[in-house]
C-alpha cells in the first residue's frame, strides 16, 4: 500500500472510530474512568506489597507489575469485550467491563509473556546502569529492538482472538500473525499512530487518557475487523 493509502486508512480509522465515540461518549467515559480507577487503586496496594517484599527499586518495580498482573489481564479481557460490542453495536453494557473471565488464563499469560520480553530486551539491556553488562552486549540488543518491534506488531490482534474465539495463545499468536501478514506495515503506522494519541491523554495529567482510550480501543477493533473481512474477501477471490 502506497504513502497516501496509509494515510487514507489511518484517517479513515480514527474517524469512524470518533463517530462512535461521539454517539456514546457518557457510557465510553464511565468505563474508561473505572477502568483506571481499578488499576490505581491495585497498583497504589501493590506498591505497598512490593516495598515489604525487596530493597532494591528495580526489583520492587518488577513485583509491582506482577503482583498486579492478574488484575490488570482481568479488566484488559473485560475491556476488550465491552469495546468489541461497544464498536460494533454502538453501544455496550457498562458491566462487561468486569466480566474478563472469557478465557481470562491466556488473557493473563499474554500478558506475562509481553512483561517478559519486555524485561529481557528492554528494562535490563538498554536501560540498566550496571556496570557488568558489557557494551556488546547492548549493541546486540539494540539491534533486535526492531526485531522486538516487528514481532509485536505482528501479534497485535491476538488479544482480538483470545476474545473473539476463545481459543488457545498458541493459536491466538498464529492468527494474528497470518493476518497481519501482507499489512504489517499498515498494522504498524496505525499503531503508532494510535499509541501517540493515547500518550497524549496520559500527558494531559492522565485526565485526556479517559476519552483518548475510548478512540485507540475502538480504532482496534475497527482495524482488527478491516483486515480479518480483507482476508476472508481474498479468500473468496481465489
Amino acid at each position: 500500500m502506497s504513502g497516501s493509502g496509509w494515510l487514507i486508512f489511518i484517517g479513515e480509522a480514527i474517524r469512524d472510530s470518533y463517530q462512535i465515540v461521539r454517539g456514546n461518549l457518557r457510557t465510553a467515559l464511565i468505563v474508561n474512568s473505572l477502568f483506571f480507577l481499578v488499576l490505581i487503586c491495585v497498583y497504589t496496594a501493590a506498591v505497598f506489597a512490593a516495598r515489604q517484599l525487596a530493597y532494591d527499586r528495580e526489583y520492587q518495580n518488577i513485583l509491582l507489575n506482577l503482583i498486579a498482573m492478574p488484575v490488570t489481564a482481568w479488566m484488559l479481557a473485560g475491556l476488550i469485550r465491552f469495546y468489541t460490542e461497544f464498536t460494533r453495536e454502538g453501544s455496550s453494557k457498562i458491566s462487561l467491563l468486569f466480566l474478563g473471565y472469557r478465557n481470562y488464563f491466556y488473557f493473563l499469560l499474554f500478558c506475562f509473556i509481553y512483561y517478559f520480553f519486555y524485561l529481557t530486551l528492554l528494562k535490563f539491556a538498554l536501560f540498566t546502569e550496571n556496570e557488568d553488562y558489557s557494551l556488546i552486549f547492548k549493541i546486540r540488543t539494540a539491534a533486535g529492538i526492531p526485531i522486538f518491534i516487528w514481532t509485536l506488531n505482528r501479534l497485535v490482534f491476538s488479544p482480538m482472538y483470545l476474545r473473539e474465539k476463545k481459543t488457545s495463545i498458541r493459536f491466538a499468536f498464529k492468527s494474528s500473525f497470518l493476518l497481519t501478514s501482507t499489512r504489517s506495515w499498515r498494522t504498524l503506522a496505525l499503531t503508532l499512530v494510535l499509541s501517540l494519541i493515547l500518550a497524549a491523554g496520559l500527558a494531559a495529567l492522565g485526565i485526556g487518557a479517559v476519552f483518548t482510550l475510548a478512540l485507540v480501543m475502538t480504532a482496534y477493533v475497527r482495524a482488527f475487523d478491516f483486515h480479518v473481512k480483507a482476508a476472508e474477501d481474498k479468500k473468496k477471490e481465489k
